[in-house]
């Protein structure tokens, strides 16, 4: 089947998500311009007819004569119903900003799953998750399974990326191959990529602040029938009857507001609905773009057609977060928040003319999650790592979204337990997805070569690690010793999911250890810095010590900073000031900044990692922008070399961006 154009998709998703915003605010507006319509309209209008009747005064006349109460009525009306709505949505951010994406997972029946887990298919979802958090430098987000629920299903939750979190539901997990999977995967990749989690939980925010409108009406009118039901019960007098006339405008009220609040959170959901729906064909494209594989979407969403019908999402919370999930909770909704399977299908399978493709019908009946597989009772084959990875990862993150894994790091190493160090038993894979041995690889990582330094550092770790831990460090350094800086930072960024499984207090230690090792010398390096941008930068925010908070939102509000770090590069490759003036220029240029290269001494290190740590907290389009910038300013004499090539994966490590020169340029990196 022919593949879909996904970039065309992705314009289109975009243009039309953002035309939706503004006809949900739209929305607000109605709801407050048809309450005081209503009200102002209804009360004047009582109010006329009976002071006024005698005089023979019009009505318009008498809205003439009383515009400065009118006025002040509406003031009243707008002011009173935007507190509604607002400190509604304002009210209901908070209690959901209080939710990561672990917690929400498991609000749903999630179990997570741990690094050392023995199922097969919680290893290859886990597997597949760990390259996409690779392939587009996202931190590795925490994975859960519903154990409980028998349908297709995924979601990702959280608001922001280093609270992530990815959960499938156990049907995916049983129903699912291994390229549905990765499918599916790389679809909510996109939606964190996007910033879609941090949408979908604001939208819900928004959406109860228009609920307010209608439950405001809702509990006047409520009251107003239990006074009268009480009066009917107690007394019958003129008295009495008069009391509940005095009621009668008071009730049109309150019903007027419960209509009108209603209709507003109807039209509320009909724009949520397209802006979840066009939201859902960008990831769709987004998987096709990450995967190059549409087949592998696309059976998925065949197969959730043919199964999810009859095996719904039982959880009762499942509702509320029912626009998270990859594909809908209730198939025959008319107001689904995701668009309807045949059309996602459609886009993404051109040809696809509404038959079940064999494979698939094959799959439904013998799902491959659980068939028994010839090879698991055979011994394991010590195949060559490096082809066994080139199997798993899809073509476009080989050549360009893996910038820097080579040989040394999976051939050498050995992934996935294939190739084994004489003196130790486990692979590095291994040691980096166990919470105890993780900690050995990331501190034999920073041990320097001096052995002056050296005995520095093993002091520092002498003082709150145990001899066996001693050991596995000194174990591990020759082991690492020849990794380049890029092979390092990629297995940083791997550790992390580990890493997050820590206690806050064991964090703290190895948090003070981090620092202490890379500080012991006075100074730090390329590599030093990145991990410590890679591992204290995000697992602070999991751990509570620092919210992840875009503080820029501009690239002017960052021009000092970036003109200081794009200097210290341009200097750094340059074979004289002609050549740094040109790529900086060049580099500059792509961001329309006013800004000139600064004196050589002063584009130091300590500088250019200071910049890097303000630029750090820009929104994602001002990160990409600045990250583009210094790409083309390393590479604007069309080679890379080795040092250019580590300051290109720092810099990515540091903003989670990726690169896609540095495997093109790989031989010129080694033979500048």
């Amino acid at each position: 089947m022919s593949t879909m154009d996904f970039f065309e998709q992705q314009d289109r998703a975009r243009s039309a998500t953002r035309r939706l915003y503004f006809f949900y605010f739209l929305a607000v507006l109605f709801v407050i311009v048809a309450l005081n319509v209503c009200l102002i309209g209804m009360f004047t209008f009582a109010h006329q007819s009976v002071d006024v009747d005698s005089s023979g005064d019009t009505y318009s006349s008498y809205v003439s004569a009383h515009l400065e109460s009118i006025t002040e009525a509406a003031a009243i009306i707008t002011g009173i119903s935007s507190l509604l709505i607002f400190s509604g949505a304002g009210f209901r951010s908070l209690q959901l900003r209080s939710l990561n994406g672990g917690q929400v997972a498991e609000s749903l029946g999630g179990r997570q799953v741990l690094a050392d887990t023995r199922d097969r298919k919680e290893r290859q979802l886990l597997n597949i998750v760990e390259e996409m958090s690779i392939a587009s430098r996202v931190p590795m987000p925490k994975v859960y399974v519903l154990d409980n629920e028998k349908s297709i299903n995924a979601f990702a939750s959280g608001w922001n990326t280093d609270e992530a979190a990815i959960a499938v539901t156990r049907g995916s997990l049983d129903y699912f191959t291994r390229d549905e999977l990765q499918g599916v995967i790389g679809h909510e990749f996109s939606h964190i990529l996007n910033g879609d989690m941090t949408v979908d939980m604001r939208m819900i925010g928004l959406l109860f602040g228009l609920e307010l409108i209608f439950l405001t009406g809702y509990y006047i009118v409520h009251y107003l029938f239990e006074c009268f039901a009480s009066s009917n019960s107690s007394s019958s007098d003129d008295d009495d009857n008069s009391g509940k006339g005095a009621l009668i405008p008071i009730l049109i009220a309150g019903l007027t507001i419960m209509l009108i609040g209603y209709i507003g959170k109807v039209t509320a959901n009909l724009i949520r609905m397209a802006v979840s729906r066009q939201k859902e064909y960008l990831a769709d494209a987004s998987a096709v773009q990450f995967t190059r594989n549409p087949e592998g979407i696309g059976y998925a969403l065949i197969k959730i057609g043919q199964i999810n019908s009859n095996k719904p999402i039982t959880n009762p919370n499942a509702s509320a977060c029912g626009h998270f999930f990859f594909a809908s909770i209730n198939m025959s909704s008319l107001l689904d928040s995701h668009p309807p399977l045949n059309k996602r299908i459609s886009r993404i399978l051109p040809k696809y003319d509404g038959r079940v493709p064999p494979c698939v019908l094959r799959d439904l009946k013998d799902p491959p999650g659980l068939r028994i597989s010839e090879d698991d009772d055979k011994p394991k084959k010590k195949n060559n790592p490096l082809d066994e990875i080139r199997q798993r990862i899809p073509e476009q993150m080989r050549h360009t979204r893996i910038p820097g894994l080579g040989g040394v790091l999976w051939g050498g190493l050995g992934i996935d337990g294939a190739v084994q160090s004489p003196d130790e038993s486990e692979s590095l894979n291994d040691l980096i997805h166990d919470l105890y041995s993780v900690h050995g690889v990331i501190y034999a990582l920073l041990m320097d070569s001096t052995p002056e330094i050296q005995n520095l550092q093993w002091n520092v770790l002498r003082g709150n690690q145990n001899e066996y831990m001693l050991r596995l460090i000194e174990r591990l350094i020759p082991r690492v010793e020849s990794l380049t800086c890029a092979d390092k930072i990629r297995v940083a960024e791997l550790s992390v999911s580990a890493l997050r499984q820590m206690s806050d207090v064991q964090y703290r230690t190895f948090r003070s250890n981090i620092v202490a090792l890379t500080e012991v010398d006075k100074k730090i390096d390329l590599f030093e810095f990145a991990l410590r941008m890679i591992l204290t930068g995000r697992l602070d925010v999991s751990f509570g010590l620092r919210k992840q908070i875009v503080k820029f939102d501009t690239a002017r509000s960052l021009a000092s900073e970036f003109c200081l770090a794009l200097g210290y590069l341009a200097w750094q490759g340059a074979d004289g000031e002609q050549d740094a003036f040109n790529a900086f220029g060049a580099a500059a240029k792509l961001t329309n900044l006013p800004i000139s290269l600064p004196d050589k001494s002063a584009c130091t290190m300590g500088k250019f990692a200071s910049s890097l740590i303000k630029i750090q907290s820009a929104s994602a389009s001002v990160r990409e922008l600045f990250f583009n910038a210094f790409v083309a300013c390393i590479n604007y004499d069309g080679k890379i070399t080795p040092k250019e090539a580590d300051l290109v994966n720092v810099i990515g490590a540091c903003l989670n961006q990726v690169c896609n020169v540095c495997s093109d340029n790989s031989q010129n990196a080694e033979n500048p």
